[in-house]
């Protein structure tokens, strides 16, 4: 019955989503006198295939107005150091039109295949374009069950209207004759300088073939300022931002009250904006919650015609948003939210999805427990402007332990640390952060720091559990020798754990017998400095080497960037997204040069 109701659900979901794709209705005023454009065949198997080059004059949304937004360049007239500081992040460049200052890769004449489908992206002066199976006539065969079929779906010319990120990977997406932007089911990985298709980047099982995503829908919300679906056939408008990123209103609110009374020297205009770092620890942890978040829309119909009510500093923050967290009743929890408890959490109920910290916060003692300066929020570490790098956005002398001392400063964790940790002071198992926030959230092609801060342990065996901190750097003991360590130094009871976590080294049984979560973070953890320090590094070329060959391409990928960082330049090349006989026999060329190495290569 479960099945059932989830397959109707998905359905009428898709229902949506082919709405919305192909509803002349559903486009801004500005395109309703270009509708005329072919739509595709109602047989989304015909033999229609050749290429429809229509596509609507490209206009992106323009500030907000009636929302009270006015962009950062205002700001910036009185606020010049933090807009600089800003300008240099990440969040400044979440989204931005697509231009030769926005789009990383080359477009010139770039061919990409997977899955049966073949894509063509080229530029026309400052303008990028692709060639791709038309998404409103993939969705027809989804939902009829043909997705097999997609070599014989109609091909469409679209242009690049926007991108998404720019610091590991960047999205792109296209304008669909009704307006609408579809995500081009392929993204640029910056580091590796590669093209991926876009479901490989993520923990996918490999039958999962869906490429679309609808930008309304699933990425409006958080990857603009102030955005609105207002998926409404009535308004004539798809949608409208604050401001395209995230930007300076995103964090404290929409400006012009404060803009108006700062011009007319009025007092009153510093209550008329949010300083976070002001606020109580609920209440600024809610700045950052309202996109770094796993939750649900109670009211989606709401939601999609005029967008989240929530504003910095206003009292609507669970108006429409419920946040998902694992209840009291385990059970009940997942019978509410079964996908989002199967694939954005483990089984303990810590968040595993990158980007998702607000629930692990949420959970987290230091911010339950704390009261006052010692209650823990997101700005306890972390800056938008005085930060060391703007990479991970951490605070100037908040990097490492230096975060966790500003609460407990007692001399055991600091002058007499290596007495609590057990660990030389210089070595990776004194730093606080590999203990007590371990690296078990993955998104993007890495493992991420959990933000569920909490004491090392080592918990009773059972499927998909999440990897303790412990054998995350000691990968080459079992885990019964790290609780026995945790036993001694901490009087922890031992847990009950089955023959094979008792006598097996972790990370090899994460990394060969582990669910794709366990498989993904051991094979990171592989190359990682602090477990190559504690646990060597010979013996992890041959499990990373029949790493090589798992189901899943992420897998696949994390464990090709280890043995880089274990084999250095001696590493033959690989494709993770390669063919299974060209995955073999790299396999087997790392195989015989492990046999060669000597006992330790760390």
């Amino acid at each position: 019955m479960r099945k059932l109701i989830a397959l109707v659900f998905l359905l009428l979901s898709g229902a949506a989503i082919l709405y919305v794709l192909t509803t002349p209705e559903a486009a801004p005023e500005l395109d309703r006198r270009s509708q005329l454009a072919p739509k595709p065949a109602a047989d989304p198997l015909s033999d229609q295939t050749a290429l429809s080059t229509s596509s609507p004059p490209l206009e992106l949304p323009k500030c907000n107005l009636e929302e009270g937004y006015v962009s950062a360049q205002n700001c910036r007239s009185c606020h010049e150091s933090q807009f600089n500081s800003w300008h240099q992040t990440y969040h400044r460049t979440m989204t931005q039109a697509a231009g030769p200052d926005s789009v990383i890769p080359s477009f010139d004449d770039v061919q990409l295949t997977s899955r049966g489908r073949d894509y063509h992206l080229h530029r026309q002066g400052d303008e990028f374009w692709v060639d791709t199976v038309d998404p409103a006539a993939e969705m027809k065969a989804y939902i009829a069950g043909q997705s097999d079929q997609v070599s014989r779906l109609p091909q469409v010319h679209r242009r690049i209207a926007m991108t998404t990120g720019s610091h590991q990977h960047q999205t792109y997406w296209m304008q669909n004759p009704n307006g609408t932007m579809v995500q081009f089911p392929w993204v640029y990985h910056i580091d590796s300088q590669r093209w991926v298709f876009r479901i490989d980047s993520f923990l996918s099982p490999p039958r999962d073939t869906v490429t679309f995503n609808i930008w309304n829908m699933k990425c409006l919300g958080c990857h603009t300022t102030g955005g609105q679906p207002r998926m409404n056939p009535q308004t004539h408008s798809m949608f409208s931002v604050g401001e395209m990123g995230i930007s300076c209103e995103a964090c404290h609110g929409p400006g012009a009250t404060h803009v108006q009374l700062a011009e007319a020297k009025d007092e009153r205009h510093l209550q008329a904006i949010l300083d976070p770092q002001k606020q109580n620890a609920a209440e600024s942890a809610k700045v950052c919650g309202q996109c770094h978040v796993i939750s649900r829309q109670k009211d989606e119909q709401h939601f999609l015609a005029h967008g989240d009510p929530y504003r910095p500093g206003n009292d609507q923050y669970d108006a429409l948003r419920e946040v998902v967290m694992f209840g009291e009743d385990r059970q009940v929890t997942q019978e509410h939210f079964p996908t989002m408890v199967k694939t954005g959490f483990w089984p303990d109920g810590t968040v595993r999805t990158g980007g998702r910290e607000y629930n692990a916060l949420l959970i987290t003692s230091c911010f339950t427990e704390g009261t006052g300066s010692r209650q823990m929020t997101c700005t306890s570490c972390h800056s938008l402007h005085n930060y060391e790098s703007p990479s991970k956005l951490i605070a100037k002398g908040k990097t490492g332990g230096a975060a966790c001392i500003q609460c407990h400063a007692e001399p055991e964790y600091t002058t007499n640390l290596a007495q609590h940790t057990h660990h030389p002071v210089s070595s990776s198992g004194s730093n606080c952060l590999n203990c007590h926030m371990p690296h078990t959230s993955y998104a993007l092609f890495s493992a991420i720091r959990s933000h569920r801060v909490q004491s090392p342990a080592v918990p009773d065996s059972d499927a998909g559990v999440r990897p303790n901190a412990c054998n995350l750097c000691h990968l080459d003991q079992s885990q019964q020798w790290a609780a026995e360590q945790l036993a001694g130094w901490y009087d922890l009871p031992l847990p009950s754990l089955s023959p094979v976590d008792q006598t097996t080294p972790a990370g090899a049984n994460w990394a060969l017998s582990g669910d794709a979560a366990q498989r993904a973070i051991a094979a990171w953890h592989l190359g990682w400095s602090g477990a190559r320090e504690a646990s060597g590094s010979r013996w992890k070329v041959s499990v990373l080497a029949e790493m090589l060959n798992d189901p899943y391409s992420a897998v696949r990928y994390l464990a090709y960037e280890s043995l880089q960082l274990l084999l250095g330049s001696d590493c033959p090349k690989y494709d993770f997204d390669g063919t299974a006989e060209h995955r073999l026999a790299v396999q087997q060329k790392i195989l015989e040069l492990w046999k060669g190495l000597p006992p330790d290569v760390a």
